[in-house]
C-alpha cells in the first residue's frame, strides 16, 4: 500500500534550509529542557529533602519513558504525518516542563519528567527521517552535523540557564523560562510542509512498513552494532550529564551557577568541534567508501574512551 502524500514535488533548497533551521531550533529546546533538570539537582534536593536515589530516578523516568514510547511513536510516524507528530510532541514536552516548575511534590516531578520523555521521543523518532527527505544523501552528513549541534549547544544552554536562573530565582523559575519557547515554536512546526517520503532517494518506493520490515532491522548488522554502540555511549555519558554539575557543587566548592557555567562551556566547545568535524569528515569518507559515516562514528567512539577527567586546575575555582 502506498502512502497518500499530497506534496509530491520536492521542496526548494530555500524551503529545505528553512525546515532545517526550524528543526534545529526545536532540537535545541529538546536538549535545553532535558538538561535543565540536572542543573538544579542541588536546589531540588535541598527544597524537597530528596535522596540521591530519588534524584537519579527523575533522570531514569525520562529515559525509560523515551525508550518505551519511541518504537510506538516511530510506528505512528511511518503511517501518519511526521510533522504533526513532532509538533504535538513539542507541545507536550513543553507543557510537561512547565508542570515540572509547578511541582511541589516528588510524585509530580516524576510524572512530569516521564511525560517530557514521551514528548521528546515524538520528535526524536521522526526528525532524522524528515531531514533525510529534505536533503540529498550526499549532503546529509554536513546537514545532520548542523542539526546535531543542538545537542552540545542545547545541553550547555540548559546547564547555564538552569544554574544561573535557579540560583537567582529558584529552581521552579528555570523550568518556566525554558518551557515558553517550545510552545511558541510548536506553531510554525505544525505548519511545516511534509516532505515526500523517500523523495530524495532514486527509485524509492513509498510503501507503509510492514511488521516483517521492522523484524528485518535485527538482521542488519550495521544497524544492530550502531544501536548497541549508541546505547553504550548513552549509558556512559548519561551519568556524567546527570551528576557532574552536582559533583562540582559538592566536591569542588562551585556554586550552582558557576559549576553549571563551567560544565556548559566545556560541553559546547567540545561538542561543536566534534560534531562539525565529524560531519565534514563523514561526507568526505562516504564518497570513498559506503562505510564512511560508520568509520567516523567508530573512531570518535574509540577516541572518547581515552578521555578521563577534566584538568584539576579547572575544578579549583572558588565558589561564586
Amino acid at each position: 500500500m502506498e502512502i497518500d502524500d499530497p506534496h509530491r514535488d520536492l521542496p526548494s533548497s530555500a524551503y529545505s534550509r528553512y525546515a532545517l533551521v526550524l528543526l534545529f531550533a526545536v532540537n535545541l529546546l529538546n536538549y535545553i529542557d532535558r538538561q535543565v533538570l540536572f542543573a538544579v539537582f542541588p536546589l531540588i534536593k535541598a527544597d524537597l529533602h530528596l535522596s540521591d536515589t530519588a534524584l537519579g530516578f527523575l533522570g531514569s523516568a525520562f529515559m525509560v519513558s523515551y525508550m518505551a514510547s519511541a518504537p510506538v511513536l516511530g510506528w505512528l510516524g511511518d503511517r501518519y504525518s511526521r510533522i504533526r507528530l513532532a509538533a504535538c510532541g513539542l507541545s507536550l514536552w513543553s507543557i510537561a516542563t512547565a508542570a515540572t516548575g509547578l511541582a511541589g511534590r516528588y510524585g509530580t516531578l516524576l510524572t512530569s519528567r516521564t511525560v517530557v520523555g514521551i514528548g521528546e521521543a515524538s520528535f526524536g523518532s521522526v526528525s532524522p527521517g524528515l531531514i533525510s527527505d529534505f536533503f540529498a544523501k550526499g549532503e546529509r552528513g554536513r546537514v545532520l552535523s548542523f542539526f546535531y549541534l543542538a545537542i552540545p549547544v542545547g545541553s550547555a544552554v540548559g546547564y547555564i540557564i538552569g544554574g544561573i536562573i535557579g540560583q537567582a530565582f529558584g529552581w521552579h523559575s528555570a523550568f518556566f523560562i525554558v518551557a515558553l519557547p517550545g510552545l511558541a515554536l510548536a506553531v510554525p512546526l505544525f505548519f511545516l510542509r511534509e516532505p515526500v517520503r523517500g523523495g530524495t532517494e532514486k527509485g524509492a518506493k513509498l510503501a507503509v512498513p510492514q511488521p516483517e520490515d521492522y523484524i528485518s532491522l535485527f538482521k542488519n548488522r550495521s544497524f544492530v552494532i550502531a544501536t548497541l554502540a549508541m546505547a553504550a555511549m548513552t549509558f556512559s555519558l548519561g551519568g556524567l550529564a546527570q551528576w557532574l554539575p552536582t559533583f562540582l557543587y559538592r566536591m569542588h566548592g562551585q556554586s550552582v551557577a558557576s559549576g553549571n557555567t563551567l560544565f556548559g562551556a566545556i560541553t559546547v566547545i567540545s561538542g561543536i568541534t566534534g560534531t562539525l568535524t565529524g560531519g565534514w569528515l563523514g561526507d568526505r569518507l562516504q564518497r570513498r567508501s559506503g562505510k564512511g559515516y560508520l568509520m567516523i562514528s567508530g573512531s570518535g567512539f574509540l577516541l572518547g574512551r581515552r578521555l578521563r577527567f577534566m584538568p584539576s586546575s579547572l575544578l579549583r575555582s572558588p565558589a561564586v
